[in-house]
């Protein structure tokens, strides 16, 4: 912990600010069984960041020339019929040569607050 704790390195990761709807809606129902989704809405959406975000020794930026080895990207969420669950794919990609996807789902629970239920592993690099 004492290293961990003593390291000053940074980490720079690049964000990508279009959030696209999930392209394999068949796909997500078949990971998800539990699911009746529909993609009702194909836009992208643009984030419009007014800057980086720098949290202790994190920046994430959508600066598409910024010199980061990585990327994070997330799609629009989409919503069951009655609002009770929803999913989002999200992806991490290394230098263009490596990465992970995942199909996140997220319940809304009787209190009315949302939590992560599953989270599914759609493909590797």
């Amino acid at each position: 912990m004492d290293s961990i704790n003593a390291d000053t390195s940074r980490l720079l990761i690049r964000f990508n600010p279009v959030l696209k709807p999930i392209k394999d809606i068949v796909f997500a129902q078949r990971c998800l069984s539990d699911t009746a989704l529909t993609n009702t809405d194909t836009a992208s959406i643009v984030l419009n960041l007014e800057g980086d975000i720098i949290e202790g020794r994190f920046r994430i930026t959508s600066d598409v020339k910024a010199n980061a080895d990585n990327r994070f990207s997330i799609s629009r969420i989409l919503f069951n019929k009655t609002q009770t669950l929803s999913i989002i794919e999200v992806a991490f990609n290394c230098k263009g040569n490596c990465g992970k996807g995942y199909f996140v789902l997220i319940k809304k629970g009787s209190n009315g607050k949302w939590f992560i239920s599953k989270v599914k592993q759609t493909w590797i690099a």
